[in-house]
């Protein structure tokens, strides 16, 4: 696998990172785009192994941080969960700017996922979909704010410590997470739809997974990720994941050739 680094515009003109996760040997038969989990970054442990894995099988990868994450311009105050949505979009343009071919598969951890659903709908070329330990609802971040809740509110922000990180939580936040109706999203989805769950994951717990399974018109694939935490950090957790992923989307790709 070579990796270089790629930046580009999102539509409001603030300057995104990610990486280009290419074969060594030949151009890309296929390119995939991979966004991270919530408050997360591009070079987590999962991401570089899941890009290794696709390359290995001839697919790329980019990786993305969203706005105001990672090595991303902007402001984490002014995203939400439409924002990272439009991200991903302007990620499937930088890759065709590169002369690659159009993503035909969104892989998406936790938030990122179900961001990559609703992205999905929106990128003509996007075949596929694959979801790790997701949220079937954006509104499931709730949670993490119940405690300031009262002052995001009413004040419109509050700081809020995520993994020991203080993030400003915005009131125009919370009511995009809550604006987005899944249920049409994934009834229309109209890709082939892979959701990889991790039984023991205590951060989004196996029911969300059901749920968009229930949800979901076919084609649709469930794999249980057995033993392994919300980030796939035991040894061989996230390379499974990546086989897993490379091996199910062939179907998808060959299909778009014939196209």
């Amino acid at each position: 696998m070579t990796s270089k680094r790629l930046r580009f515009l999102n539509a409001t003109g603030i300057e995104l990172a990610g990486i280009l996760d290419l074969p060594d040997e030949g151009a890309p038969r296929a390119m995939a785009v991979m966004t991270h989990c919530f408050t997360c970054h591009k070079n987590y442990k999962i991401n570089r192994t899941i890009g290794r894995e696709l390359c290995s099988a001839g697919i790329g990868l980019l990786r993305i941080d969203l706005c105001g994450l990672g090595e991303s311009g902007g402001r984490f105050a002014e995203t939400n969960f439409t924002t990272g949505v439009a991200d991903i979009m302007a990620a499937c343009d930088a890759v065709i700017s590169e002369g690659l071919p159009a993503p035909g598969l969104l892989i998406g951890h936790s938030l990122g996922g179900t961001m990559s659903l609703v992205a999905a709908g929106k990128v003509p070329s996007c075949r596929a979909v694959a979801t790790i330990n997701a949220p079937f609802d954006p509104g499931h971040l709730r949670h993490h704010f119940d405690a300031q809740m009262e002052t995001i509110m009413g004040e419109g922000s509050a700081e809020v410590s995520i993994g020991g990180q203080d993030y400003a939580i915005t009131r125009q936040f919370i009511e995009d997470i809550q604006s987005h109706d899944m249920v049409a999203v994934l009834e229309g989805l109209e890709r082939g739809l892979l959701i990889l769950h991790a039984p023991d994951d205590r951060v989004v717990p196996m029911g969300n997974a059901s749920r968009i399974f229930q949800t979901a018109r076919h084609p649709k694939s469930f794999v249980v990720l057995d033993r392994a935490d919300h980030l796939l950090s035991g040894d061989g957790d996230a390379a499974y994941a990546g086989r897993i992923i490379a091996t199910w989307v062939q179907h998808y790709l060959e299909s778009a050739h014939e196209l």
